[in-house]
């Protein structure tokens, strides 16, 4: 295919149309849905894998099957026949992002038009206009068309007028299951957004980009469907405590600074009645705040797997209060500040497999791994803990570990002997470190460190 591609336009695209009449029937979708994004845009694999399950796309295979795991199959798949690039895989060499060269989505363009699959336009709506689903970038005027799309399914959109409007004219697409939003204009920091929001009870997948503070409508509760909420790339959130409704979510991303907004009627019961403990179908969940996750509720998220953490907790810094759930595989740690040695508590999590403590995650001198800590940890990253002096790993403690990252972490003195008792491991990177300390893995002398040398890359 690659081959082919390089040949020119018209010398391949007959076969590229080989190539898609080849395709399963449930990969056709997939692929034409690739063509949503912008040209040359690099797609991060998770957000398309969740617009695919939303579109009814991903069907699990068993009641013991996820969804996710599916698309990620139907993602390698699409690779293998070279009808989407892979651009970066993440620990355990999953996708984590991919793009299609322009003569595919190309493609995927001109078979969705003729299929009637979506509608792609800029300022510019032809007559009849009843898309399924639409992509308007940059539009001005697309809020007068809404209101004749009762057909319409997925809306990805950038709009840079008035959000009343725009919500209003959007109540007609009743059955609207994807809105991937990207609002241009400040909104009113006095008000909330819309309560018509709470209308599209259909909707699974609402990603939400806005500048300034976003402030979210109780009616946001009502979306009872709703399986991915990705507010990630926002500076300033403030959600309603009717968050705690969304009992289908499966991805949840808050990003920026998040403030918990809660009635007088639920100030009393914040532990007990609502909270993340009812969210239990979380797969992913991505917070600001420790304040998030130090409850009790956490570790009844029984199907959680990956859990990111920004920022220290503003009630205590203590690691005892890190009550994680059993089934995590990968915890991401990011600028919380803990004075107290998280590993003792993260060692004994039976299926973590991928940890990173990042920007002072933790700002003691010394990081302990226990005797027969982290059974399965494949993956360690220490980035930018700037007090941290010493790693220690003692017998048996990270058995299964095969890349370890050590970065910007300018005051460790002691790794070498370390390093040489953790018999799986296949990588290390170190950056930015102390000279002597690099000075010393480099002009070490004898046999038993020549696996250190070999493995680990310097920069």
């Amino acid at each position: 295919m690659e081959w082919h591609l390089s040949q020119g336009p018209e010398s391949c695209m007959g076969i590229l149309a080989l190539s898609y009449r080849d395709l399963p029937y449930f990969l056709k979708s997939c692929f034409l849905y690739c063509g949503v994004f912008p040209e040359d845009c690099e797609i991060k694999a998770s957000k398309l894998i969740q617009m695919w399950i939303a579109e009814g796309f991903v069907q699990a295979r068993g009641e013991e099957t996820v969804e996710e795991d599916v698309g990620e199959d139907y993602l390698e798949e699409l690779i293998h026949r070279s009808m989407i690039q892979v651009v970066k895989r993440k620990w355990d060499g999953r996708v984590k992002s991919c793009r299609m060269h322009d003569l595919l989505r190309d493609l995927a363009i001109s078979k969705a038009k003729d299929s009637k699959f979506f509608e792609v336009r800029g300022n510019i709506f032809a007559y009849p206009f009843n898309p399924r689903r639409l992509i308007a970038r940059d539009s001005q005027n697309i809020s007068q068309h809404l209101s004749n799309c009762h057909r319409l399914r997925s809306l990805i959109c950038s709009i840079h007028i008035p959000q009343v409007n725009f919500w209003s004219c959007l109540r007609s697409a009743k059955l609207l299951t994807v809105l991937n939003l990207t609002l241009t204009v400040n909104p009113d920091l006095k008000r909330p957004l819309p309560k018509e929001i709470g209308e599209f009870i259909h909707l699974k997948y609402f990603r939400f980009l806005g500048p300034g503070k976003i402030r979210f409508p109780w009616s946001i509760g009502r979306l009872i469907n709703l399986e991915t909420l990705d507010l990630q790339d926002n500076f300033y959130l403030d959600i309603p405590f009717s968050i705690w409704k969304l009992h289908q979510l499966r991805h949840l991303y808050l990003g920026g600074y998040t403030i918990l907004r809660m009635s007088k009627r639920y100030q009393r019961c914040f532990s007990s009645h609502l909270g993340i403990d009812k969210l239990t179908n979380l797969q992913t969940l991505h917070v600001e705040r420790l304040e998030w996750v130090v409850s009790r509720g956490l570790p009844k998220l029984t199907l959680l797997r990956k859990l990111y953490i920004y920022g220290p907790n503003m009630r205590s810094n203590s690691s005892y209060e890190l009550i994680f759930p059993s089934n995590l595989v990968e915890l991401i740690l990011d600028g919380c500040r803990l004075k107290q040695d998280p590993m003792l508590t993260l060692g004994k999590l039976p299926n973590l497999r991928a940890l990173k403590l990042i920007n002072d995650a933790y700002i003691g001198k010394k990081i302990t791994c226990s005797s027969g800590a982290f059974s399965q940890l494949e993956f360690l990253r220490l980035n930018g803990l700037t007090d941290l002096k010493e790693l220690i790993v003692e017998e048996s403690a990270l058995p299964s570990l095969k890349t370890l990252q050590i970065y910007s972490c300018y005051q460790m003195e002691k790794l070498l002997h370390q390093l040489q008792k953790l018999k799986s491991l296949q990588q290390v990177k170190l950056e930015d470190m102390d000279i002597s300390l690099i000075e010393e893995i480099k002009n070490i002398e004898g046999e038993e460190f020549d696996k250190i040398r070999l493995i680990t890359s310097i920069t």
